[in-house]
């Protein structure tokens, strides 16, 4: 692309702060929520129970790489 057709693009793009906050909330509001990630057992039930978790609340199929990040937030390192 010619660098004078660039910078002609760039000088249009302007960013609506105001809408970029409003889907921040959006996101937020739908993805945000408290779980209880059970202490006791095997990782994987407890990764299982934060997505059940999710998905009765939220009705969202929590991935398990995030349901697992989750979990390790929350239960001691050992």
């Amino acid at each position: 692309m010619d660098r004078r057709l660039q910078e002609d693009l760039v000088d249009r793009v302007t960013i609506n702060q105001q809408a970029l906050r409003d889907l921040q909330r959006d996101v937020e509001a739908k993805f945000s929520m408290q779980v209880n990630v059970p202490l006791e057992g095997s990782e994987a039930d407890a990764v299982v129970e934060v997505q059940r978790q999710y998905k009765e609340a939220k009705g969202i199929d929590l991935p398990a790489d995030t349901a697992r990040e989750v979990v390790r937030q929350v239960r001691p390192q050992g």
